[in-house]
């Protein structure tokens, strides 16, 4: 690429030269001669291309200056051959010409952008389809005006004779491009009001053979990456979810439609939102707290869930109380979802979800099993809270007691298999690693105590005694019909099944559970897990409707 640069520019310059002394120009004015040609070439060049090679540097209208090179280049020649008044004149009537029609493009980008929100929600209507033929007209006339420009110049610099020929074209190109942009802009305001009046009858023919049951609802910066697009349709689709995508920008509808959803809305104004509240759709989905949400949730027969997973929330501590609008907030892991549900008002705790491939419900127990002798306990970052480290230990220290007074029972833990990562986006924290640490050293002195390291489903299948933590999917737990015990200080309803307090009365707690005490009833707890957004979104769809 640098060899064929090399080679091009100087080709370039020799044939302006060239071409200068076939205007009959003396090599002596062949400087001027390219002096002028550069100055017009930025006018002979589309917008487009303009703003991708200096936009950045020229800020929002890179095009700005580039008219006024044109009466510069008519400036040198006025002080190099004379007639000032003519070639002051003919480059003020050349640079106006062109600088109208650089204006033009961009009041057909302004009409495009006003008549799109008239008629976006309509999935046929297409604005800037339509107006492309005009751009490009309107591209070529000024390209044309510019090169007259141009070579009435040349023409000037070779005879020092001031015509005036090509005075009509220079002054009818510009008022030919601004009458054709006012023409075509209000016949698409015509079809653009008309697009809106069959927008909602045009929709429900493009979802009649599939419907959407699910609708992510996408608001977004200017600035943003548009990086959660992509893999959530992906992952909605590998469910089996008919989902539309509803853009609520302008600028991320690109971006949209790159992520190639079932059904793509554009819903750019407030008024529009009313059309894609289809029958069909079951839940509305988040993929960040943007403040133009509300606008949809006031939908209220459908869920309304927020996808957390990939969002600055993933970093809090706590949410923010004006949350409690979603009817789930889909947490990245259950370890952040645990300092969620500590650490926020115990109505949007109740709201936190997970959801988990690895999540698989528990087999049930067999009913016809005599006694309970073999306690299961799953521990991961975040399980326990750091404040009551020292009484989590105590506690712990009288569970191993009561299994070693009898032979019979036994303690199966199962442990983070790698505590410090760089990928948990929490920090590991005191409790977990002085509980981790006690299991450890009891399991090399005890045959009756356990501890496995990432064996979370061999351990909850084979305990015949569930001790839940904060981490735990309890929901599960429950379906399973065992005895289940709560380890940690509890603020939810724990129907008695505390295992917290004195040592007594984690004794009394236990034997209780060998007995067959402690089995939570299936609805005991709200269902905090989920293995796929389909299952997820069906879940909270049922509990909005029935209200259960």
């Amino acid at each position: 690429m640098k060899t064929v640069s090399l080679y091009a520019a100087p080709l370039l310059v020799a044939g302006l030269f060239t071409l200068a002394q076939m205007f009959g120009l003396r090599w002596a004015d062949a400087g001027i001669a390219v002096f002028a040609v550069l100055l017009h070439a930025p006018s002979l060049v589309p917008v487009r291309i303009i703003r991708l090679g200096v936009g950045a540097k020229l800020g929002a209208f890179p095009e700005t200056p580039f008219f006024a090179f044109i009466f510069v280049a008519w400036g040198a020649a006025a002080i190099l051959y004379g007639s000032t008044a003519y070639a002051l004149t003919a480059g003020a009537i050349f640079a106006v010409s062109v600088g109208i029609q650089f204006g033009v493009v961009r009041a057909i980008d302004l009409i495009v952008k006003k008549v799109q929100n008239v008629g976006a929600h309509n999935p046929n209507f297409q604005a800037n389809r339509l107006m492309s033929v005009l751009k490009r007209i309107t591209f070529a006339m000024r390209a044309a005006t510019a090169g007259l420009s141009l070579l009435v110049l040349w023409s000037f610099m070779a005879s020092g004779e001031g015509a005036i020929w090509w005075l009509p074209i220079a002054v009818l190109a510009p008022i030919l491009s601004v009458m054709a942009t006012y023409g075509n802009g209000q016949n698409l305001l015509a079809f653009a009001k008309q697009a809106a009046e069959t927008a909602d009858e045009t929709i429900a023919a493009a979802c009649a053979d599939n419907p959407p049951t699910s609708a992510i609802y996408y608001s977004s910066a200017k600035s943003s990456r548009h990086r959660q697009l992509a893999p959530v349709i992906a992952r909605l689709k590998e469910a089996g979810v008919v989902t539309a995508l509803m853009s609520r920008e302008q600028h991320s509808t690109d971006a949209c439609r790159s992520a190639k959803p079932d059904h793509l809305w554009r819903a750019y104004t407030l008024d529009t939102l009313d059309t894609f509240a289809r029958p069909s759709v079951k839940a509305a989905l988040y993929l960040n707290d943007a403040a133009k949400n509300t606008h949809f949730i006031r939908f209220n027969e459908m869920a309304h869930i927020l996808l957390a997973q990939d969002t600055p929330l993933s970093t809090r501590r706590r949410l923010r109380s004006n949350m409690t609008v979603y009817d789930a907030i889909v947490a990245p892991d259950v370890q952040v979802a645990a300092l969620w549900r500590r650490n926020s008002d115990p109505e949007l705790a109740s709201r936190v979800v997970v959801v988990d491939p690895n999540a698989v419900p528990l087999p049930e127990l067999a009913q016809d099993k005599n006694g309970y002798s073999t306690l299961a306990l799953c521990l991961e970052p975040g399980s326990m809270p750091a404040q009551d480290m020292y009484h989590c230990v105590e506690v712990l220290r009288s569970i191993i007691r009561w299994v070693e007074a009898d032979p019979t029972r036994r303690l199966m833990v199962s442990c983070q298999a790698n505590p410090v990562s760089e990928e948990t986006p929490i920090k590991v924290d005191a409790a977990y690693l002085a509980l981790r640490k006690v299991l450890k050293a009891e399991a090399e002195t005890s045959e009756q105590v356990t501890v496995l390291e990432g064996a979370e489903t061999l351990v909850r299948s084979t305990g015949d005694i569930l001790i839940g933590t904060g981490t735990d999917d309890l929901w599960s737990y429950a379906q399973s019909k065992r005895p289940m015990l709560l380890l940690g200080p509890w603020t939810e309803r724990t129907d008695g099944r505390q295992l917290w307090g004195t040592p007594e009365e984690i004794v009394a707690q236990l034997d209780a559970a060998t007995k067959g005490g402690h089995v939570p009833a299936p609805e005991t707890f709200k269902r905090q897990r989920y293995n796929s957004l389909a299952t997820l979104i069906e879940s909270v769809s049922e509990t909005k409707q029935t209200g259960v």
